[in-house]
C-alpha cells in the first residue's frame, strides 16, 4: 500500500519522529510540530486510517499500524537514517 502523496508521507514521520522522542502522537500535537492548522491534520489523519496506515479514535492517540512501522524500520535500514527533521 503507497502513500497517495508527499503530505501523507511528512504525516506518517513526523508521527513516527514524535514518538522516537518520547512524545505522544497526537493531532494537535502533529499540528504543532507541522505547523498545521488541527483541522487539516484531522483530515489527513482519518485518510490515512481509512487507508490502513494509522490508527486513531477521536480525542487519542494516533498510532502507526504495525504494517507502517515494519515499513519504517525496513526503509530506515537501507537508508541509514540519512532522512532529516521533518519540519
Amino acid at each position: 500500500m503507497a502513500c497517495r502523496n508527499a503530505g501523507a508521507k511528512e504525516y506518517l514521520e513526523a508521527t513516527c519522529q514524535l514518538g522516537e522522542l518520547g512524545e505522544e502522537a497526537t493531532t494537535s500535537g502533529l499540528a504543532e510540530w507541522l505547523e498545521a492548522a488541527p483541522p487539516t491534520v484531522n483530515e489527513m489523519i482519518q485518510r490515512l486510517g481509512e487507508q490502513g496506515f494509522v490508527d486513531h479514535q477521536s480525542y487519542r492517540l494516533i498510532r502507526l499500524t504495525e504494517a507502517r512501522v515494519s515499513r519504517n524500520r525496513a526503509r530506515s535500514k537501507t537508508d541509514g537514517d540519512r532522512e532529516g527533521a521533518v519540519r
